[in-house]
């Protein structure tokens, strides 16, 4: 991990390695202080792959085929982004469509 400065709490303004280490692991251990993983978040990814391909896209005229593959991308990371809100595999979120999966 790499070293930064804190920005909250009791150690605030004190490098992250000088802190104690029951402090280190605490704060590792909490939910709102880990960045989410777009691995495993399938909204995180969609959303990844769409701002990608529109980088990429930069100011496409409409004509090139390589423009037309990456809107295409663009396109399908829309949908992905829709199927990832619409059905949330989470039973308590807002978002979640009633279908129960189970990992084996």
């Amino acid at each position: 991990m790499t070293n930064f400065i804190l920005k909250f709490g009791k150690y605030k303004g004190q490098q992250f390695s000088s802190t104690p280490t029951s402090y280190q692991n605490w704060l590792l251990a909490q939910d709102w202080f880990k960045i989410p993983d777009s691995k495993h978040d399938p909204m995180l990814a969609a959303q990844k792959k769409f701002s990608d391909a529109h980088n990429k896209l930069g100011n496409w005229d409409g004509h090139s085929k390589r423009g037309a593959a990456i809107y295409d991308q663009m396109f399908e990371a829309e949908k992905a982004m829709d199927d990832a809100y619409f059905n949330d595999s989470d039973p308590s979120s807002p978002r979640w469509n009633g279908e129960m999966t189970f990992d084996y």
